[in-house]
């Protein structure tokens, strides 16, 4: 099953849910449409569980990342790649496609994503601020209202595939706007090349 999900995964990513049929996931991995079907009920049963097995990714790589050593500017630093990374991958119409059709896993990234924001950095950015890195008079909250929604619909494959902007000259610019202007001399020191 995990085969199955991989290759499904990789086809709904690039194509979306609406593109993709089971014949084509069979095609890709050299079975039969009766194959799929003794595995997954439907293709939205075989979507959701794509869905979920990047979150299950996600989880993994954000469990990594916690784990390794650093100050608040590194963990800072890392946190935001790989928020911005994630957000990335998810396509606006694959969003629709998910809320549309594997409405559970579309609640599930969307609560999982939104808990990084609004907790995780949200935390960091206060420890920054306490230790001098940040500026303290900034709404924070509005801060990351605004660069949730910006890394929801900007830092997208088809903005990125639009413009002749990679991934890090994305990333790095977001990073200027909603982060740059709030360092403090200090900051600017400690997290200057990071943010």
């Amino acid at each position: 099953e995990a085969g199955i999900v991989s290759a499904a995964r990789g086809l709904f990513t690039e194509y979306g849910f609406s593109r993709i049929k089971m014949e084509d996931i069979a095609s890709a991995l050299g079975i039969s449409k009766k194959t799929l079907y003794v595995h997954f009920s439907d293709k939205n049963e075989l979507f959701e569980r794509a869905l979920l097995s990047i979150l299950e990714d996600w989880k993994k790589g954000y469990a990594g990342l916690n784990s390794e050593a650093g100050g608040c500017g590194e963990k800072f630093r890392r946190l935001n790649d790989f928020v911005l990374t994630c957000y990335a991958m998810i396509s606006r119409p694959l969003a629709a496609d998910m809320k549309r059709f594997a409405p559970r896993a579309f609640r599930e990234i969307n609560a999982w994503r939104e808990r990084i924001i609004f907790t995780d950095i949200s935390a960091l950015l206060e420890q920054a601020v306490k230790q001098g890195l940040f500026e303290r008079d900034f709404d924070r909250k509005l801060v990351l209202v605004l660069y949730h929604e910006f890394a929801l619909n900007v830092i997208t494959p088809q903005f990125l595939a639009r413009y002749p902007y990679t991934p890090a000259q994305a990333r790095e610019t977001l990073n200027r706007i909603f982060f740059g202007r709030l360092l403090t001399p200090k900051g600017s020191r400690v997290l200057g090349h990071s943010v």
